[in-house]
């Protein structure tokens, strides 16, 4: 079965030669129960060694079952073990947190024996070594001998020919001695079972055979009794590889047997997980967060605003109106979009330095915030509240007075009363340096109140007297719903320009607004045509107190002159990423789309640019920080179950395995903190937590970029891992560990 021709062994160390084996000339055959004896240094680990291919030899020819294998590689010698040699070692090698089934097992699992028949083989051999009643016992609550039969059953599950031995008993007592012995003895009626020992006084009874070495050389090689030789065998070639299911078997097994060890890889995983997906998610927010300031077209352009227009410029049909609220991301429609672009003022009293103050404020619809942005209170629940972008003027539960900005010339005494709401929620300010305004937030209610006064601007009016003579109209419009339908007011001193039209010298108003005939025309920004209407004009003193330079009118004759169709709605979403979602199906609908938010300067556009290579190189670093302390940290925890992994190898693991074995825990581990941390996040995305909504940023493809990131991160870590395993030998690694 095995022959030794002139073997020798030499050691190379500090330029020194040292002699390990001389010359050695042995045959061993089937049926054999031979013991290696000799002092220490003597060369007897050496020659285990040789025999069972864990080391190599300078001079000589090793022979297997006929086979010459001196010129085997590295990788032919570890299939050459993994094919005939099975190991027993003093130190056990056993994995603690598995069962002794588990064991036993593990060496059936990584041959391929048949699943079906796995159990039963494993529990007949645990039956063969004595240990039944210990079957389901984990190997960390058993005694040295039990451990040491446990090793003993899985070498022959491992089937092969050879069994060698290093010092199987050097940790046991007598008892527990003569027991392994006995049991190596009956194991070796059809195999060749290999012992080196210090002590053959224990082994002589059991042994059929001793070899005394001395310096590298046999000194004896002695037969005690006769045995049954076997000259001629036949050895079947096994695979050792195990299925995919097998390998997912024994992963999960892994995992769940040192619970310690999982939950804090799983914590070290999570952290990993946690700064990849905060960074690429902060990353993705932030390239939908607009770097836009203002624009010359809007005074509003905030990221909850898109502008609709037909390209035949006709009306906004109020079906139409509806079926815009039932777009995936729109929460309002605000069909006069004028109002939007409305500067309100409100005056405030200082108390510090005794003079009025007068901020102006951006009509924005509270559709637009979510629970979340407030900072305290609640969302408006009626038209006459408001949430406020705090500031140091107007506290939570106070009430605020405000005009629109056209009819407030923001001197001393001015009244700014024409609205008043309740402040019943808060935000942060988002408002940058540059925008002088701040931020107040409006049912659609109370928006459409603003119509009349936000209409206006936009519109050029003319009063026609006796169809004779124009004027233009430059006065402000305001409401008063006590006057009569086309009933306007005016102030005495608009009239003297008419009166010199006539050559009156001396004006008196009333007889002249009897005496003549009025009518007005309007034009809109989209309706350009349209009739005289004749009106009833009354004048009141312009000193009077109640009135100013403005014209008034009740509703009805205002919606008459300056309202129009709805020709130009804004769609309300909540940020710059619904808004490119619901830009693009409204584009396929076939509006004209514009998205104020998304039109950038010259300069803007260098410093969104700036700020995504800013983005990029945090990101890539980030990464890469994490990667070296996360390797640091999973370095350590691997390195405590690396013995478990030379345990696989020395019962015949390949190296393929090992690597599928401890990636897939790898990879197992990852998926579940991965979906564990999708899921704390999910639940994230519904609650106001210190933890930012990043979800709702990912769509499929970022998934797909984070997982295929996170996974190339753990199968390096793991490949630098196994790398580890196999830089030594299963003997020097195993005694390295000990």
């Amino acid at each position: 079965m095995l022959k030794l021709v002139n073997v020798s062994k030499y050691y190379y160390s500090n330029e020194k030669i040292a002699l390990g084996l001389r010359k050695v000339d042995l045959e061993f055959r089937i049926g054999e129960f031979v013991a290696i004896t000799g002092e220490s240094g003597s060369g007897k680990s050496t020659l285990l060694n040789v025999i069972s291919g864990l080391d190599t030899y300078e001079l000589g020819e090793m022979y297997i079952n006929g086979d010459e294998i001196s010129h085997y590689t590295v990788k032919e010698l570890e299939d050459y073990r993994r094919q005939y040699i099975g190991f027993v070692f003093q130190n056990y090698n056993i994995v603690d947190s598995y069962t002794v089934l588990q064991n036993v097992e593990m060496a059936l699992i990584v041959q391929g024996y048949d699943k079906k028949k796995r159990r039963a083989r494993a529990t007949e051999l645990i039956d063969k070594v004595g240990l039944k009643n210990r079957i389901n016992h984990k190997a960390s609550k058993l005694s040295g001998g039990e451990k040491q039969r446990t090793v003993i059953a899985r070498a022959l599950a491992k089937d092969c020919k050879i069994i060698v031995c290093d010092e199987p008993t050097g940790n046991l007592d007598s008892e527990s001695s003569k027991m392994v012995f006995k049991l190596l003895s009956e194991i070796s009626k059809d195999k060749l079972v290999i012992v080196v020992t210090h002590n053959f006084t224990a082994i002589k009874d059991y042994a059929n055979r001793m070899i005394r070495l001395f310096d590298g050389e046999i000194v004896e090689d002695k037969k005690y009794k006769k045995t049954k030789i076997y000259e001629e065998i036949e050895i079947s070639k096994k695979s050792f590889y195990g299925s995919y299911w097998d390998i997912f078997k024994i992963s999960i097994n892994n995992i769940f047997s040192v619970p310690k060890k999982t939950l804090f890889t799983v914590l070290v995983t999570l952290f990993i997980i946690s700064v990849f997906v905060f960074a690429y998610g902060s990353n993705l927010k932030q390239k939908n967060t607009s770097g836009v300031f203002e624009t010359t077209y809007f005074d509003n352009s905030g990221p909850a605003r898109l502008i609709l227009t037909k390209y035949d410029r006709t009306e906004f049909t109020l079906s139409e109106l509806e079926d815009l609220k039932s777009i995936e991301f729109v929460r309002e429609v605000i069909n006069y979009d004028v109002v939007l672009d409305t500067l309100l003022t409100s005056k405030y009293s200082n108390p510090n330095y005794n003079y009025d103050e007068f901020i102006e404020y951006k009509v924005l619809a509270a559709a637009s915030l979510d629970l979340f942005d407030l900072k305290a209170g609640r969302l408006p629940k009626n038209d006459l509240e408001v949430v406020i972008a705090e500031n140091e003027q107007y506290d939570l539960g106070g009430f605020i007075s405000l005009s629109n900005s056209i009819h407030v010339s923001q001197r001393s005494g001015e009244t700014t009363e024409d609205y008043t709401f309740k402040i019943v929620g808060t935000i942060d300010s988002n408002n940058s340096i540059f925008d002088g305004t701040e931020d107040l937030y409006f049912t659609s209610g109370a928006i459409d109140k603003f119509r009349f006064d936000a209409l206006f601007p936009y519109n050029q009016m003319f009063i026609d007297v006796d169809n004779l003579h124009i004027f233009s109209v430059y006065q402000d419009v305001r409401i008063d719903n006590d006057l009569e339908d086309f009933q306007l007011l005016g102030y005495d001193a608009m009239f003297y320009d008419m009166c010199r039209k006539y050559n009156i010298e001396v004006c008196v108003i009333d007889d002249f607004l009897l005496e003549h005939d009025f009518s007005v025309v309007s034009l809109s920004r989209f309706e350009n045509s349209m009739e005289n209407v004749n009106v009833n004009f009354i004048s009141v003193p312009y000193v009077e107190a109640a009135y100013g330079q403005a014209i008034y009118m009740n509703e009805l004759t205002f919606q008459t002159f300056l309202e129009e169709a709805i020709y130009q709605p804004s769609v309300v979403v909540y940020d710059m990423y619904e808004a490119k979602f619901v830009k693009e199906e409204l584009e396929d609908l076939g509006y004209n789309v514009f998205y104020p938010n998304g039109v950038v300067t010259i300069e803007e556009g260098l410093l969104i640019v700036l700020k995504d290579v800013q983005l990029f190189l945090t990101l890539t670093f980030t990464m890469g920080v994490v990667y070296f302390v996360g390797y640091f940290i999973m370095r350590n925890v691997m390195i405590s179950k690396k013995k478990d992994y030379l345990i696989y190898r020395s019962v015949g693991a390949s190296k393929k395995v090992i690597n599928a074995i401890s990636i897939t825990e790898i990879m197992i581990i990852t998926i579940f903190s991965f979906m564990f941390l999708m899921s704390i996040l999910m639940i994230n995305e519904n609650y106001k937590t210190p933890l930012p909504r990043l979800l709702r940023y990912f769509e499929p493809l970022n998934y797909i970029i984070l997982l295929v990131t996170i996974f190339v991160l753990m199968l390096l870590l793991g490949r630098r891992f196994n790398k580890m395993i196999f830089n030594k030998s299963v003997i020097t690694s195993l005694r390295d560990m000990t």
